[in-house]
């Protein structure tokens, strides 16, 4: 975000009269509006979607099994009988 940036922009001053002090930035806007925990649930959530998106794709990639029993209760896999598999 652009107060992240702005905070670390400010720690990190070459010349330390202009530099932050601690007081200082534990009373940056990011600080103090929580922007820590904010990015670490950004980041949780990206993590959680793109373990999502991961698992879809692979889901995507199995072909169907359509699958009938006969009377006897044995399965067949319709699509492996007919050679689409």
């Amino acid at each position: 975000s652009s107060e992240a940036k702005d905070l670390v922009f400010k720690l990190l001053q070459k010349n330390p009269k202009e530099r932050l002090t601690p007081a200082q930035a534990k009373q940056h806007p990011w600080i103090v509006s929580g922007g820590a925990r904010r990015t670490e649930k950004i980041k949780n959530d990206m993590s959680m979607i793109q373990s999502s998106m991961r698992n879809f794709k692979e889901t995507m990639k199995k072909k169907p099994q359509i699958v009938i029993d006969d009377d006897e209760g044995n399965e067949t896999d319709i699509a492996a009988a007919l050679g689409m598999r």
